[in-house]
């Protein structure tokens, strides 16, 4: 008898390890997501829940719960008061991926065009200049006016317009992303080893390292070798994360970004990157 109420013990605190803790309603918020996906199998929702999880740990050491709702495609999150709830509603809703595009130059774009250039009245700055990846920028309000033109230019299998704006910023800029056969990322999300974000004391920047798996690494030199002097943009769910300009070759398949970010922003991007991809969409419901 004591011997089964060991066992039950040990099994108790292992349960509590395994669960992390226990949330009260008057000190958490609560998230449900939805699955988009009706027919999500289970395995998949178990996945997603994993997944998630591992993002939020990645994130921050604040406390949190998540739990797969079975039958409903649904997963509960449940916050500690201390979490930054709008982050954590990415965290937890990003589908998750990456891809790595080389761009075309303001130039470059009007020659597709052939020869015309992209109307004033859609961006709010001045017109860039021709060895520019960076198309325009314009207001977060004045990005469905730009997309209706841009969908109407018939370049769908040239070129991908994406907008810098993963973060909700005041002002977007522009990028036209090179598609070859429809298809243009030249390196996605399972092409890396490792994320890592982290701060540079000297320059006081906020900065994501990350390194190309042993295959990918030939395939990522050679890309920067014929890409030098021009932007490689690094895409999330189809907006641009940093668009930055390859100075050389980068033979060691490893990388370090900055751009004015944030510590929450790279430790988002590193906690995306670094857990995978979810199998299916999802929506916040409650």
């Amino acid at each position: 008898m004591k011997s089964i109420l060991k066992s039950l013990i040990v099994v108790f605190i292992l349960g509590i390890i395994a669960t992390g803790f226990t949330l009260k309603p008057n000190n958490s918020t609560q998230l449900i997501i939805q699955s988009t996906d009706n027919n999500l199998s289970s395995a998949d929702l178990s996945l997603s829940a994993g997944i998630i999880t591992n993002r939020l740990k990645s994130f921050s050491s604040e406390q949190f719960e998540v739990s797969a709702i079975a039958g409903k495609n649904q997963i509960r999150v449940v916050l500690s008061k201390n979490w930054d709830v709008k982050f954590a509603e990415r965290l937890i809703t990003q589908k998750g991926a990456f891809g790595f595009y080389e761009t075309y130059t303001y130039s470059e774009v009007t020659e597709l065009l052939k020869g015309d250039s992209l109307p004033v009245a859609l961006f709010t700055n001045k017109a860039p200049t021709g060895s520019s990846a960076q198309i325009g920028c314009t207001s977060a309000a004045g990005v469905a006016q730009a997309d209706k033109y841009l969908n109407s230019l018939g370049l769908d299998q040239k070129c991908r317009f994406a907008w810098r704006s993963l973060f909700d910023d005041s002002e977007v800029c522009l990028y036209a992303l090179k598609l070859s056969k429809g298809e243009g990322a030249v390196c996605n999300g399972t092409d890396i080893d490792s994320f890592v974000s982290g701060h540079e004391t000297a320059s006081q920047e906020n900065y994501i390292s990350f390194s190309f798996k042993n295959p990918a690494v030939q395939l990522w030199a050679e890309i920067t070798k014929r890409n030098s002097g021009k932007a490689i943009a690094m895409v999330l769910d189809g907006k641009v994360i940093v668009a930055p300009v390859v100075q050389d070759e980068i033979a060691n398949g490893k990388c370090t970004l900055t751009g004015g970010f944030t510590a929450a922003q790279v430790n988002y991007i590193a906690a995306v990157g670094a857990n995978g991809e979810l199998p299916a969409e999802f929506k916040v419901v409650h």
